[in-house]
């Protein structure tokens, strides 16, 4: 019995040891290790934004200035000339559907928009 209990507890620190680097570095996590570090390099008036086609994520990352909105940051961004009918956008999280060309932005904050 106590022989199992111990084979059972090296199997589950074994999983533990090779799944949390598979998660950060090769997984999932990696995106979010990406974003983590680039809101720490974030000055006192930069936002990120990130596109995501649903097989990549590209993430940008530049000034705001008071008063912009969602809208604002896509067309400085270099998206103005594009059609942007079928862009889902979100602002932290929050899903900000007709609302874009209202929704403030403000520092540090994460614009994601998806096709």
């Amino acid at each position: 019995m106590e022989k199992r209990f111990l084979i059972s507890i090296i199997v589950v620190i074994a999983l533990i040891v090779i799944g949390l680097p598979w998660y950060y570095f090769l997984g999932p996590g990696k995106n979010y290790i990406a974003y983590q570090k680039t809101v720490a390099g974030l000055s006192g008036n930069e936002a990120i934004l990130v596109l995501d086609n649903g097989q990549q994520e590209r993430m940008f990352k530049g000034e705001i200035t008071e008063g912009m909105t969602v809208t604002d940051v896509l067309e400085a961004s270099g998206l103005a000339g594009n059609e942007q009918t079928g862009l889902r956008c979100s602002l932290n999280g929050k899903d900000v559907g007709d609302q874009a060309a209202q929704e403030t932005v403000h520092p540090k904050d994460k614009i994601v928009c998806k096709y």
